[in-house]
């Protein structure tokens, strides 16, 4: 299992997301900041997962039935590129496997989740429909942003990409329904304190 969490930023926006591959499957989910946009997809994976689209390529080689993509245009620009299979041609069965959405202003959706063969032929689609920002051969490790990216529009992407460490209950995490120890501190102030008794000094002649 690959985790990274992915910092980027353009002129206008920025985010944080989480990337994890795990068993075949890619999730993509926004942690904070904006939407990712449908243009920054490859650069994105190609800094958090290297070698993601040749892994992808292999299994999509792999699948047992026949497939094709379609696309969907929504009423208000949205966009839903749909792979689907023929599992019976006899009795026309053609269900649908996996999806991209991308919305009326140009942004993926919060949470992404595929199987890394149905993102080689989505992901193919989504190049013809939202060219991609591309990043370049070599990070710059001694800035804060490695990776410095042309956008399809001609401006400019930032990406970083951290290995967030797990915390256990070892490194002082606490459960839920434990006390913070605030209002114990409050009680030793509330609590009077009992004068101390003095010794008497007995004095030897």
């Amino acid at each position: 299992m690959e985790i990274r969490h992915v910092v980027w930023e353009d002129r206008e926006f920025g985010g944080r997301l989480a990337v994890k591959e795990e068993r075949e499957i890619l999730t993509i989910k926004r942690l904070a900041g904006n939407t990712l946009p449908a243009s920054y997809l490859f650069c994105v994976l190609d800094a958090a997962l290297p070698g993601w689209r040749e892994r992808a390529e292999a299994l999509h080689l792999g699948r047992r039935h026949a497939w094709f993509v379609r696309t969907r245009q929504g009423k208000w620009g949205s966009l839903s590129i749909i792979l689907k299979i023929i599992r019976d041609i006899d009795l026309l069965d053609m269900p649908t496997v996996a999806c991209l959405h991308v919305t009326c202003a140009g942004k993926l959706t919060d949470r992404i989740e595929l199987w890394l063969g149905d993102l080689a032929p989505l992901a193919a689609a989504l190049r013809e429909k939202f060219p991609q920002a591309t990043l370049p051969p070599e990070a710059d490790d001694d800035s804060f942003y490695p990776w410095w990216c042309n956008t399809p529009e001609g401006g400019y992407l930032k990406i970083r990409v951290e290995e967030p460490q797990f915390v256990g209950l070892d490194q002082g995490v606490m459960l839920p329904g434990e006390p913070s120890g605030l209002l114990e501190e409050s009680k030793e102030e509330e609590s009077p304190q009992e004068p101390q008794e003095s010794t008497p000094v007995i004095e030897i002649a």
